[in-house]
């Protein structure tokens, strides 16, 4: 009873401070711990690009790369396809394309196979202006890329109109370039028998992945309005060519063996598929971006660099 009577004499606040301290234990020694994690050098890094992701407000930019990325991929095709026609019979191209989206992206087949055969229908009333248009339509998705990867940089500055725009054609003969390279390799390496047997299908793996290294190396390189150097880029370009494979091939061995979206969505499962596939490169292309800038401040000794708001750079 007089232990009681004492407690009641104390002043309540100083109980009351007493348990908020307790309760606050655990969040103190979880701070302390990642801390000392943060202090070994790999997690330091990592915590500086997980931390710049949040401040350059990664998941308003990955949003929007894939929502670009969706409404530019069809016209980019209709470019494709369109160029292709002029040196390959229409079948050879369709071939090329269909064989090359069932190696890569087999869950969303359907409906690229249907928009890609409407496409090729089209394809002949298409003239010079006609192309010109749909290279500006595609330009949506690479100025989503470009304003993600200048925020991973640091970099608040704008081109002028006109520059920006013959930049985004500029990369949209550039991505035509490339794919049509893809799908005339691939095609060639299983014509030759590469794609065969466990030595043909390394050859074929390796191939896709360097292929994959080498556009975000070009990304990360070039989109930058900033000076960029090759040593400083790789480890980004590195990342994120290992992070699209393993999550493709991870994506064909799931939908093709245990995948029932189709019977959930009905023909609304492959746009669902396309959606989040999407959403998942454009998440790994921001974060190769903010590794490849953590790594070149690091390289140049110029330490953590100052966060801009996400509402500074706007598109």
């Amino acid at each position: 009873m007089k232990d009681n009577r004492e407690n009641l004499n104390k002043p309540p606040g100083r109980w009351r401070d007493r348990m908020v301290t307790l309760s606050r234990i655990p969040g103190i020694k979880a701070e302390q711990a990642r801390a000392r994690l943060i202090r070994i050098p790999f997690f330091g890094f990592l915590n500086e690009v997980i931390e710049g992701m949040g401040n350059d407000g990664a998941s308003e930019v990955v949003g929007a790369i894939a929502y670009d990325a969706i409404l530019s991929l069809f016209p980019l095709l209709l470019v494709v396809i369109s160029l292709l026609g002029f040196f390959l019979p229409s079948a050879t191209v369709q071939d090329q394309i269909f064989s090359f989206i069932e190696m890569n992206l087999p869950a969303a087949e359907d409906i690229l196979r249907l928009n890609i055969t409407s496409i090729i229908q089209v394809r002949g009333p298409l003239g010079i202006f006609s192309l010109v248009a749909l290279f500006l339509s595609a330009g949506a998705m690479f100025r989503a890329i470009s304003l993600g990867v200048n925020r991973a940089w640091g970099v608040n500055v704008r081109h002028p109109f006109h520059i920006r725009k013959l930049r985004e054609v500029a990369m949209s003969v550039g991505a035509c370039m490339f794919f049509y390279g893809a799908i005339t390799a691939t095609a060639v390496l299983v014509s030759f028998g590469a794609g065969g047997g466990v030595a043909g299908g390394l050859a074929l793996n390796i191939f896709e992945f360097a292929f994959v290294f080498l556009i975000f190396l070009l990304v990360y390189k070039t989109i930058p309005c900033t000076k960029t150097y090759w040593l400083h880029v790789w480890p980004g370009a590195l990342f994120s060519s290992a992070a699209f494979e393993v999550a493709r091939i991870i994506m064909v061995v799931y939908f093709s063996r245990f995948s029932h979206v189709e019977t959930v969505y009905g023909w609304f499962g492959s746009i669902i598929i396309l959606l989040i596939f999407a959403r998942y490169v454009a998440f790994i292309l921001v974060m190769g971006a903010e590794i490849s800038s953590e790594y070149s401040r690091l390289r140049l000794g110029l330490g953590p660099r100052p966060r801009f708001p996400p509402d500074l750079c706007q598109r």
